[in-house]
Parts: structure tokens; C-alpha cells; sequence
């Protein structure tokens, strides 16, 4: 009745959170079921409409498991969550802190690290003390939290920070002297000042009108902030004024040595420093000289660390990436040979010689001044940013799931664990087949679609008919069926893989397949291999076993990416207007041979784009799509649910038991539905 690999209702798998010990850096264990505990989300009536957004904070009013969001989505991959951390700043390599997407709050007692209750939802961008109790984290919407040795509160800013946007730095003279930068939501800078007890505005100079992006100084009276444009501005201890020669380059780090020895870079690689004589600024190389990004600079008052990455094109797949970790030598910064592979966004450290990094999914690392230590699976599995695409149901106890750069994990007594992957390869789905696990995906080397079988301990090719890239595969228990670009769809039946005609006078990617039976296999699609729309027509069609129709819809300027249905008569589809804009969400009434719209172009109640929907019945189902987006219908209403992550979701399986979602950075979530 229902496509095993995603919607099998009869089996399920208890998948618990991967534990990695990595000399030293031990990852702190996982979260249990959370129960039914909500946020009271956003309810829509039957039509679909929407009054509000939910709250982003939890205003401590519901205590949820940690590593769980308050809807009870817990992370199992990776662990001990796995939203990108954006900074790190310790009193002691007994007491390290980073922060990062959704509001995650991570700690490092010297043994372990351990997510820490986090009052906010908001990303959070930077992070700064000035004692063990005494610790600022900035980020989204004005945020500023702060640690007084036992929780975290957040800082309210009054009147004067009603229209602050971003907060991405903070830095302090002391403890009672601390300053926040960002931006207003007019985009001009953003400068805030704690004094103790409140925090209060001060004017930056009035010919200064973009955003500032990080600060650093050397006391209370010499501080810099450095932002959008060039802009670079001093504090004497009495007023800011603008600092150096005009610059064109935005500015994403500050740090140095002393006032005549510091560094300022940009997310496009380049590193500058002032010198304080002659014409003040210097270029200071990088080696190697490819760098893609830098993020984060620190200091320890002599030696002087750049964070960041490199794009290096792996096996012909442009989104891989490695992450850049350079130490300046007086004249040049120079990448550590064995630094981490993926992608690093802050730095901190006690000395030149034990240095901590964080970076995407979760990644902690730690340099001792000679080698590495890293919690990141992810490094070897996918690649920088990798994306988990789907997740199969279990088969003789081992679930897989599949991603960029052929990644593969294996769900196996109560784990997951990274497994030989497919080199070259990116795997978009999986299912359970029988006593086989199949997956569909492209050949980044030889430019071509691919089916896989699992033996139990590796992938081996099956023959196809076509070259094609391949999405998405699902079976009715009896046959396979996959589907792709150029109008592919292909049926695996005893064994061999064949073509099935699709009437289509035009040739978009289709993009998700369901079966609900033998005689109801829908494929939906729409735009071209760039997730453009590029002049195609959303698509949505019906194969009999025979023949393949089309359904019409009532939009024309939407991609059509996921597909769930009860029966024939009760059908579900999700997408967005490109690029993953706009929400698309889509219900077919088979009786009467209608769509109903849900989000419509008039009204839309849904921003960002959906990728996939699964459901366990009519009066029980999810939608997920970018940002963490987490829809869920009870047969009445569509409610918003939070994620805890801000990953784009990529996909949505599960059992009678337990749901479970896949997306970017490797994550994989777990809810349990007892």
C-alpha cells in the first residue's frame, strides 16, 4: 500500500544519537522522547489559512529534553546537534563556549562538550566574556543573552534598540563596559553599550551608513569596529570616529596584536593589515592563496589565527569544500597542513598552542600547536556543508541514509555510523527494496545518473537505461520506480531497469516519486537542473502500470518537488517558486477532480520554499522545507512546528512510530510518535 522506504507503517528503527569520542573531545550523549510538549504553533483553518508566524523564544515556559525542540524533534546526527556553530570564547580550556543557528548554545567543560538551554531561537553570532561569569552572545533580531555563572537570560534593550536588525559582534574594556555592533533594519550601523545594568545607544558618525560586522580593541579607550563597505570606525573613550584610508572591501573579522599590529578580512579571502606607519594598510598573503572565505580572526596578543574555507571541486563536485585554518608568521598567513576539512567560522583560544575551532554541523576542533583534534564526522563522510538527502526503513535491522560526496550513514543497533560511501557520487534517495536497499543519484566524474544496491557493506552499480541525473526512488513493494532530469521515469521489475514514455512536450526535472499502489504511482517536477523555472510548467502526473497522465494544476510559475498521498483520493503535493522561494502547498481532491491551493499568491502563508511531505494518514501529516521549516496537519489545521535547527530540510520519512528528516549539513532528526 505504501512506499516502504519512507511511509512503511508496519517496522520501524530506534535510531539513537551517534556518541563520538575524538582524542579527548568527547561528545555528550542524546535526548530522550520528548513526549507531546508544543509550542502551541500557528493553526490554520481547513483552507489553509494562516494568522501568524510563531514565537522564535520559548520564553521559558516549556522545558524540553536538550538537543530537542520544543515540538520534539531531536537530533540524532550529528550529535550532539548539528546547527553550524558561529563562535567560540572560553575563560579557560576547562570553560570553553560556542554559539551558532537557532539560538544553540554549546559548552566544554575540558572533557566534553554539551549543549547548554538556550532562551532564544535566534541565531547567534558572536560571543565574548569577560570571567567565567560574565559571558555575551550576540545575533538575529537584537538578541543579547548573558551567562552569570548558572543560566543564560536575555538582555532587554529598550527603546533605544526597538530597530536593531542584527547584533554579529561583541567586546568589552571589562566586565561592566561591554559593547555589541551589527545593523538597523535600515541596514546603518548598530552600536550598543552595556554599562552593568542596561544597555543603551551611541551615535556612530553621521556619514557612516552601512552595518558593522565585528569589533575588537585593546582597552577601553582604543576599541575598532569594522563592518560593510569599508567601513572601520575607533573609540577613543569619548566618540567614534572613522579609521584609515577609505576601503571598498566589507569587512567580516577583527583581531590583532596591539594598535599598531591588528587585522581586519573579508568573506572573499582577503586578509589586511595595519601597521601604523607609512600608508597604514598592507595586504597579508595567504597561502594558500585560494582561499574562499574568511570568518573569523583571534589573537592571544602574539600569535594570530585566520578561520575560514576553500573551495576545492572534489571528483567533479563543486560544492565540496575544505575548511581553512592559517597562522600568521610576520609575514604571510599559512594554512596548517592537517587543519579540518569543512568549513570553520570562529576561533579561540589560552595560547598559540592550544587553540579551539568551531565550524558547520556542530564541528568542534581543538589544535594543540602541532595536530588536530575534531568531533566532525562529516569531514570524510560528505564534505563541507553536506547534505543528508534521504533515509530509508530498515532492512534486516540497518537503515541507510545518503547524501553529497556518496556520504552514507548506517542506522545499526541504536546508532548511526559513517559507512563506505559512493566516491564521486551524490546520493538524493534511498528506499527498501525487498531484502535490498537501492539508491539513485549522479555521477559527478562521468556526468551520469546511477542506481545503487547495498550489499550489506558497499554499493555496487546497477545497469540503466539512461544518463539522466536520478532523484528520487520509491517502490509499491512489488517494483522500484525512479525518476529525473530530461522527463526521466524508470521502473525496476525482476531485477532490470526500464523506460517508461512520459507525454510531456517539454522536458523538466522531475523531481519526487510515491507509490500508493501498483495503479497509482504519482511523479511531480517542474523547472530545469539549475532549480530554475526556466520556462517550465510545475508538473504533476498519475502512472496506471500502463500509461502516464496528466494531472493539471492551477499554477504555472511554481516547482513541484515533494508528493504524499492517503489514497487516490487524498493527495498532497509540496514546492516553491525557485531557488526556494515561496512556499507551494497543494491538495488533490480525487473525487471531485480538484486542487485545493493553500498557500495562494494573494495570501501566502508560507515564505519559504517546501521540499518534501510524508504522512502516517489522512489526519497526520509533515511538510518540511528551508530554514528548519516544519509544517505538521492534524486533519483540521496546518500548525508550524519548531525544528531546533535552522538546516534546510530536505526530506520526511518515518513509521508508525517515529518520524524522521534529513537535510543540509548532514542532519538527521527523530521524533517519536507514540
Amino acid at each position: 500500500m505504501t512506499d516502504v522506504d519512507r511511509r512503511n507503517t508496519k517496522t520501524s528503527v530506534r535510531l539513537s544519537l551517534l556518541v563520538t569520542a575524538v582524542a579527548g573531545l568527547t561528545l555528550g550523549t542524546g535526548c530522550p522522547d520528548p513526549g507531546t510538549t508544543s509550542d502551541g504553533g500557528v493553526s490554520r483553518d481547513m483552507t489553509g489559512t494562516v494568522t501568524d508566524m510563531p514565537t522564535t523564544t520559548d520564553g521559558g515556559t516549556t522545558v524540553q529534553p536538550l538537543g530537542c525542540s520544543k515540538d520534539g524533534w531531536c537530533w540524532q546526527f550529528p550529535a550532539p546537534q548539528g546547527n553550524g556553530l558561529l563562535a567560540t570564547w572560553g575563560s579557560s580550556a576547562q570553560d570553553v563556549w560556542a554559539v551558532g543557528g537557532a539560538g544553540t548554545i554549546v559548552h566544554f567543560d575540558g572533557v566534553r562538550w554539551s549543549i547548554v538551554r538556550s532562551p532564544t531561537n535566534n541565531t547567534l553570532y558572536s560571543i565574548w566574556g569577560s570571567s567565567s561569569k560574565n559571558v555575551f552572545a550576540v545575533g538575529d533580531r537584537g538578541t543579547v543573552l548573558r551567562w552569570d555563572g548558572s543560566a543564560w537570560t536575555q538582555l532587554p534593550l529598550g527603546t533605544d534598540g526597538k530597530d536593531v536588525a542584527q547584533l554579529y559582534g561583541v567586546w568589552g574594556g571589562d566586565g561592566t563596559d561591554v559593547w555589541f555592533v551589527g545593523n538597523h533594519l535600515t541596514a546603518g550601523p548598530a552600536l550598543l553599550r552595556w554599562n552593568g545594568t542596561t544597555i543603551s545607544r551611541v551615535l556612530a558618525p553621521a556619514t557612516v551608513k552601512f552595518g558593522l560586522r565585528g569589533i575588537w580593541g585593546t582597552s577601553k579607550t582604543s576599541i575598532y569596529a569594522a563592518g560593510e563597505s569599508g567601513t572601520l570606525l575607533r573609540f577613543d573613550g569619548s566618540a567614534w570616529t572613522s579609521f584609515g584610508p577609505p576601503m571598498s572591501a566589507s569587512w567580516a573579522a577583527i583581531s590583532g596584536i596591539s594598535d599598531n599590529n591588528f587585522f581586519v578580512a573579508t568573506r572573499t579571502g582577503l586578509i589586511y593589515r595595519w601597521t601604523g606607519t607609512g600608508t597604514g594598510w598592507v595586504l597579508a598573503p595567504t597561502n594558500p592563496s585560494t582561499v574562499s572565505g574568511i570568518n573569523g580572526l583571534w589573537s592571544d596578543g602574539t600569535s594570530v589565527f585566520a578561520v575560514g574555507d576553500i573551495r576545492y571541486p572534489t571528483a567533479g563536485d563543486p560544492t565540496k569544500r575544505e575548511g581553512m585554518f592559517l597562522k600568521w608568521d610576520g609575514t604571510s598567513f599559512n594554512r596548517i597542513s592537517n587543519s579540518p576539512k569543512v568549513h570553520l567560522s570562529g576561533a579561540w583560544g589560552t595560547s598559540g598552542s592550544d587553540v579551539f575551532v568551531v565550524g558547520v554541523s556542530g564541528t568542534t576542533g581543538r589544535y594543540d600547536g602541532s595536530v588536530f583534534t575534531t568531533s566532525s564526522v562529516l569531514e570524510d563522510l560528505t564534505g563541507n556543508n553536506g547534505t543528508m538527502y534521504g533515509l530509508s526503513s530498515p532492512v534486516n535491522g540497518t537503515s541507510l541514509a545518503v547524501g553529497d560526496s556518496g556520504g552514507t550513514l548506517r542506522g545499526m543497533s541504536g546508532a548511526w555510523l559513517p559507512s563506505p560511501g559512493a566516491i564521486g557520487l551524490r546520493l538524493y534517495s534511498v528506499t527498501a527494496y525487498g531484502n535490498d536497499l537501492l539508491s539513485v543519484g549522479y555521477d559527478f566524474t562521468g556526468s551520469k545518473g546511477q542506481a545503487l544496491r547495498w550489499s550489506g557493506s558497499a554499493w555496487s552499480p546497477e545497469g540503466l537505461p539512461t544518463t539522466s541525473r536520478l532523484l528520487k526512488i520509491t517502490t509499491d513493494g512489488t517494483n522500484a520506480y525512479a525518476v529525473g532530469d530530461d522527463k526521466t521515469f524508470l521502473v525496476r521489475s525482476g531485477g532490470t531497469w526500464k523506460t517508461i514514455s512520459v507525454p510531456i512536450l517539454q522536458a523538466p526535472t522531475l523531481r519526487d516519486v510515491y507509490a500508493i499502489d501498483s495503479k497509482n504511482i504519482w511523479i511531480v517536477g517542474g523547472g530545469d537542473k539549475t532549480e530554475q523555472i526556466a520556462g517550465f510548467a510545475p508538473r504533476v502526473l498519475v502512472y496506471d502500470g500502463t500509461s502516464v497522465l496528466d494531472v493539471p494544476l492551477p499554477v504555472t510559475d511554481r516547482i513541484v518537488r515533494g508528493v504524499w498521498g492517503a489514497d487516490a483520493n487524498n493527495v498532497w503535493v509540496v514546492g516553491d517558486g525557485g531557488l526556494g522561494s515561496g512556499g507551494l502547498l497543494l491538495r488533490w481532491n480525487g473525487g471531485s477532480k480538484t486542487w485545493t491551493d493553500l498557500n495562494p499568491a494573494a495570501n501566502p502563508i508560507i515564505s519559504q520554499g517546501l521540499r518534501a511531505i510524508w504522512g502516517r494518514s489522512a489526519t497526520d501529516i509533515y511538510a518540511v522545507g528551508n530554514n528548519g521549516l516544519v509544517l505538521h496537519f492534524d486533519g483540521t489545521s496546518w500548525n508550524y512546528e519548531q525544528s531546533g535547527t535552522d538546516n534546510n530540510l530536505v526530506s520526511v520519512s518515518g513509521s508508525s512510530t517515529e518520524s524522521f528528516i534529513t537535510g543540509t549539513g548532514g542532519t538527521i532528526l527523530r521524533k517519536s510518535l507514540r
